[in-house]
């Protein structure tokens, strides 16, 4: 049960981030998030939030979109689980997708799964 959850939560996010839904992904993060991006720099929660308000108001040439190729769930507890996401992301005016991989840690409190940490990592070819 937790691992399709966690799969559905996954998709959400996938959702959220494609669409910059500031409201969804707010809801999908945990208070405490740290993000550590393909820079190799680690950002927060409010970091994160600004950077999709940002995005959203710049240009439509300038947007990607990600699709998730493969996602493995491993459930470490009730309230823990950490999710192993290959995704391909491109730009909306063809740009040739990039790929990229991530590990997510997720969460569960009061019922609810929320993102606590997430770590990408660009594929080379």
């Amino acid at each position: 049960m937790a691992e399709q959850e966690i799969l559905r939560a996954e998709s959400q996010l996938a959702r959220a981030l494609n669409a910059l839904d500031e409201v969804a992904l707010n809801s999908l993060w945990d208070d405490h998030l740290v993000f550590v991006g393909s820079n190799g720099h680690a950002t927060t929660k409010a970091q994160r939030l600004k950077g999709v308000r940002e995005a959203h108001a710049a240009s439509a040439s300038d947007r990607v979109e990600s699709v998730n190729d493969d996602v493995r769930v491993e459930v470490l507890s009730a309230t823990s689980a950490v999710a192993y996401v290959v995704s391909s992301w491109h730009g909306v005016n063809g740009v040739l997708p990039q790929r990229y991989q991530a590990t997510h840690v997720w969460s569960r409190e009061k019922g609810t799964w929320k993102l606590i940490t997430a770590h990408v990592s660009k594929v080379t070819p």
